[in-house]
């Protein structure tokens, strides 16, 4: 059984923000990602996206998921790929493991 857990600050009033909400959900069925979670001002959030380790880079994942959030109107933002398992111990260790700015 699959355990997506997923915790996502949003500013209920920032459009850009809104956006990213109806984005987030359409992630949710991505079987890689294990935590999301929103950071920073409504013009130009931080999605925070952490998957596993394999091994390989995800700069692509990342590009991946900007045209998802380009597809929910969401114009800008830095989406984050981190290692799942130090993040998810106690100290919320943010390993990087690709990124990338999205703007349309």
């Amino acid at each position: 059984m699959r355990h997506i857990t997923a915790f996502i600050f949003f500013l209920i009033t920032a459009p850009a923000l809104a956006d990213m909400n109806g984005a987030t959900w359409a992630l949710m069925d991505e079987k890689t990602i294990k935590y999301m979670e929103t950071r920073g001002e409504s013009d130009f959030p931080t999605l925070l996206v952490a998957v596993v380790d394999d091994g390989t880079q995800r700069y692509g994942f990342a590009e991946y998921i900007c045209l998802v959030l380009a597809e929910h109107d969401v114009r800008s933002a830095l989406v984050k790929i981190i290692d799942y398992k130090p993040f998810s111990k106690n100290n919320r260790e943010e390993v990087e493991l690709g990124a990338a700015i999205c703007r349309l």
